[in-house]
């Protein structure tokens, strides 16, 4: 064999191996291996079809230890008896929308995925989820219940066996999940690109296959999209798309919310709608619901707050400093009044947050000692980790009774399970109001729970991004308010409205394209496809704000980051404040490494790269290029600022055009980016 090796002749190689191969075959033939008997034993498997007799009551008790309310008996009746349900639930903040979902999901052995308006949401919904799974597994011993997480920056999946999380295996990838799990918790952003099988390239469109195909035998999927009044503007035009396209193609659906508005809700009128709010002609279900917590649930005070409206006092966007020491004139008052109080205090920004922070820090003395710590603070430029960690100690101290305050902004709204005995909030549009105030007094336990507004109402003194009424609308809320002695979610519920919803002509015929593509394998729309387009949220595409202070290597999942859109990262010609060692890069895949790297920024579009702004820690004593100061990072207090480093260029059109900057002075090099513009800003 070695000789025709060496001589390359191939033919007599390939005749000497059959030669062997037939041998050793004929020499098998007659001595069959014997195998040795083995005892089997088979234990029992409690198979969901064993619990198919059992009621809502057995579920819940099973599952949570408590009765269902009768909106959460509606809903399982509704799920177990439909083969694709739709409907659109309205109920108040509080109420078990979730567990309404989640246990008959469990129940009919259905796949459930979650689709959430932010990130930031995630974590608690994570700590409720697991919570369940673990139970049911206990239930069906043996079996694998599964939990996927899947995010922009977080892909993982976990296993539950016996009522414990099982230890992933070595070769295990998390990023590989498919959604191939019980539960799939995730955004809609996130959750639109999976629907458009954007991803890893050989098995993307495995994600479409699987949110449109049923589990094996019987087995459903439920969709079902939590705090669904979130969306606005190019969000809701998606969302909106979604849905229907979803509806249409007869899978099961579920929009839950607590302060969806009439102008919203026209738009979903093909979903049946079950309304736990209600109305003065339609309040039926609503007082059942109410009369079941007070008597079932010990929640003796439900829904009493008291409300106080501070408007002698505005904040001013040159001087913020009178308002935030309003703020924590009120909150050390609250604090020093009751003994065992829980404060949540809610602004608008993440400046005023931080240095509410500081200053409570500081007069109160609460976070000197890590152990008995009573003060936190919480907003969405903490990085992710340092976020997740905050909100498991809150949910600690807060299950048990213990003292907080809480500084927090807009992140706390929606989805946050907590129960504070005292809600102090800037002045805000009414359904964030609502939304504030389903954190106070939320198990109905507190007699004399507050709710206190700061702020004057004028309309010029909310955020552009916070508005959501016209002039008029904003004094008859103020009207309101000023009548107001208890906090009443009906009558401030009456002030939520929207303007028209201007759908994006280009944002509904991208997702039409998509649609067609992946869907009806339209070659005409690839191109769409191959650019990696989905517009989410805004024209405007986002960028990972990364600190490194060289203890994490060159890996950058590892590092404090946050993602942040890139028009919020501009500076001005004349007005340069990019901080020292802050560069521009664009993280890519190399195929032929097979691994993700990092390069200086391109010229191009936007919406095709993955912008990373890395700011390097400056080392003691270092040269500051240009004198420009080094950027403050702290944990606790996460991304404060945000660096400047394009600068806006003038265009016409449609294109947004920003400049990008690099190198020594007097030789430096010029990048340019460019993405789409809203539609408002270019009429």
């Amino acid at each position: 064999m070695k000789k025709c090796r060496t001589e390359n002749r191939d033919v007599d190689l390939g005749k000497k191996l059959d030669a062997i191969a037939k041998q050793w075959w004929q020499k098998q033939q007659g001595q069959p291996e014997k195998a040795e008997p083995r005892k089997v034993t088979l234990k029992p498997y409690l198979s969901n079809k064993q619990f198919q007799n059992r009621d809502c009551e057995f579920w819940y008790q099973q599952l949570a230890g408590f009765a269902p309310n009768p909106m959460q008996k509606m809903i399982f009746e509704v799920i177990e008896q439909t083969d694709n349900p739709a409907f659109l639930l309205k109920s108040p903040t509080g109420s078990g929308k979730f567990e309404a979902i989640l246990f008959p999901a469990l129940s009919k052995n259905s796949r459930l995925i979650l689709p959430l308006p932010a990130r930031s949401l995630i974590e608690d919904q994570k700590q409720r989820i697991e919570k369940y799974l673990k139970r049911f597994s206990e239930l069906n011993p043996d079996r694998e219940i599964s939990l996927v997480i899947d995010t922009g920056s977080q892909m993982q999946r976990w296993v539950y066996r016996n009522g414990k999380e099982e230890p992933k295996p070595r070769t295990y990838n998390p990023r590989r999940h498919l959604y191939k799990a019980d539960v799939i918790l995730t955004t809609l952003d996130k959750f639109l690109y999976r629907y458009f099988a954007f991803g890893d390239k050989q098995k993307s469109f495995v994600f479409p296959l699987r949110i449109h195909r049923d589990k094996t035998g019987d087995e459903k999927t439920i969709i079902c999209f939590d705090e669904a009044h979130s969306y606005d503007e190019i969000a809701f035009t998606n969302f909106q798309s979604l849905v229907k396209s979803l509806y249409e193609a007869g899978r099961s659906l579920v929009l839950m919310t607590a302060t969806m508005p009439q102008e919203y809700i026209y738009r979903f009128d093909y979903l049946e709608t079950i309304d736990y709010i209600g109305t003065a002609d339609d309040s039926v279900k609503a007082e059942q619901l109410i009369n079941f917590q007070k008597q079932h649930l010990q929640q003796p005070y439900l829904n009493r707050r008291s409300f106080e409206w501070i408007n002698d006092i505005e904040r001013n966007s040159e001087n913020p400093e009178p308002f935030q020491k309003r703020i924590c004139e009120t909150v050390t008052k609250e604090w020093q009044s009751k003994s065992n109080c829980k404060i949540i205090t809610v602004v608008q920004t993440v400046r005023d947050a931080v240095a509410i922070y500081g200053q409570l820090s500081d007069k109160l003395k609460l976070t000197e000692n890590t152990e008995y710590k009573q003060l936190y603070l919480y907003h969405g430029r903490l990085d992710h980790r340092v976020r997740q960690e905050v909100y498991t100690q809150l949910k600690q101290r807060d299950d048990k009774a213990q003292p907080y305050i809480l500084i927090t902004t807009s992140a706390i709204e929606v989805g946050c399970d907590l129960n504070s005995e005292v809600l102090i909030s800037e002045i805000c549009p009414p359904e964030n109001l609502i939304q504030r105030a389903g954190r106070c007094n939320r198990k109905g336990n507190f007699p004399d729970a507050k709710v206190i507004v700061l702020g004057k109402i004028e309309g010029s003194r909310i955020p552009f991004y916070a508005q959501t009424l016209e002039e008029a609308e904003w004094q008859d809320y103020q009207e309101t308010l000023q009548q107001l002695e208890s906090f009443d979610s009906h009558k401030i519920a009456e002030h939520i409205t929207r303007s028209q919803q201007v759908d994006d002509y280009r944002v509904v015929e991208l997702f039409s394209m998509l649609h067609d593509y992946v869907y009806s394998a339209d070659l005409t729309c690839q191109p769409a496809h191959e650019k990696g387009l989905v517009v989410t949220r805004s024209w405007t595409p986002s960028a990972t704000l990364v600190y490194d202070d060289g203890t994490h290597g060159d890996k950058i999942e590892n590092m404090p980051q946050v993602t942040v859109p890139i028009d919020r990262l501009t500076i001005k010609k004349d007005n340069i404040n990019q901080y020292a060692n802050t560069h521009v890069c664009e993280r890519y895949y190399d195929q032929e490494n097979t691994s993700w790297e990092m390069r200086g920024l391109r010229w191009g579009f936007a919406y095709q790269k993955e912008i990373v702004i890395k700011i390097n820690q400056t080392n003691d004593g270092a040269f500051m290029p240009d004198a420009n100061p080094e950027y403050s990072y702290n944990p606790e207090l996460g991304f404060v600022e945000l660096p400047g480093v394009f600068i806006k260029l003038k265009t016409k059109g449609f294109d947004e055009k920003l400049l990008y900057q690099y190198g020594n002075t007097g030789q430096k090099k010029s990048v340019i980016i460019t993405y789409t513009k809203a539609l408002e800003e270019t009429t």
